[in-house]
């Protein structure tokens, strides 16, 4: 019986011990609103975390058997939701939201490391997809948090765009992907690769330099040695 078929047998009785040592380990929860839900800290181990909420209509997801250790979620709006698929193993990253209907999404078995933040405002998305893999040091923004406008029209020119990365995309150490940018499935970014809304979408390659390029078509990579 694997991990999973022993967690789902024990869950009633595991579920309120979770939940608690969790809260004892260093979960802190703030919230300032109304109708602000965070589901599944009896389902997950977490460790010296903070969640802070602060607006209307807010989701926080956190599904089973994910770990979170000195984690940062805040939210700054509402009717926004951060959600955290099975499996997940997160070291030290952030999580921010600013304004209204925003989401992040992370799919299963997703590692992030030590001072990443992602970050998602004016009602942009940033989805992870299953097995990804980011190092540390690595910002993703879907905006520029400032407005850049046209001298003459006052029209603006920076709106933020949607962020998304497929199943199987490692991330190298320095990375930054910014508003627009797709990744490919099965593709690694070298270490301080500059990602943007320009850079080709190609499976299975590696994507490298400022700006990001694609460098190497056609491999495969494993978190193994």
């Amino acid at each position: 019986m694997d991990l999973k078929a022993i967690y789902q047998k024990y869950k009633k009785v595991l579920q309120p011990a979770l939940y608690c040592k969790n809260r004892i380990l260093g979960l802190r929860i703030h919230n300032k609103g109304k109708n602000n839900t965070v589901q599944g800290i009896g389902q997950c181990r977490i460790k010296k975390s903070r969640i802070s909420v602060n607006g209307d209509n807010n989701k926080i997801i956190i599904n089973d058997m994910s770990s979170l250790f000195e984690v940062n979620i805040s939210i700054v709006g509402s009717n926004n939701t951060i959600l955290i698929g099975e499996r997940n193993y997160l070291e030290g990253c952030s999580f921010c939201v600013e304004d209204d209907h925003n989401t992040i999404t992370l799919g299963t078995h997703v590692y992030i490391y030590s001072d990443t933040e992602i970050s998602a405002i004016e009602s942009t998305e940033v989805s992870i997809g299953n097995d990804c893999l980011f190092s540390a040091n690595i910002m993703i923004r879907t905006g520029d948090s400032h407005v850049i406008m046209d001298e003459t029209s006052g029209k603006r020119l920076n709106h933020s765009e949607s962020i998304c990365f497929a199943d199987k995309v490692w991330l190298g150490n320095g990375c930054k992907v910014l508003k627009g940018s797709k990744i490919g499935a099965e593709c690694v970014v070298g270490t301080g690769a500059l990602v943007t809304h320009k850079t080709p979408v190609v499976n299975h390659s590696v994507l490298a330099g400022v700006p990001a390029k694609v460098v190497s078509t056609g491999i495969k990579w494993s978190q193994q040695r």
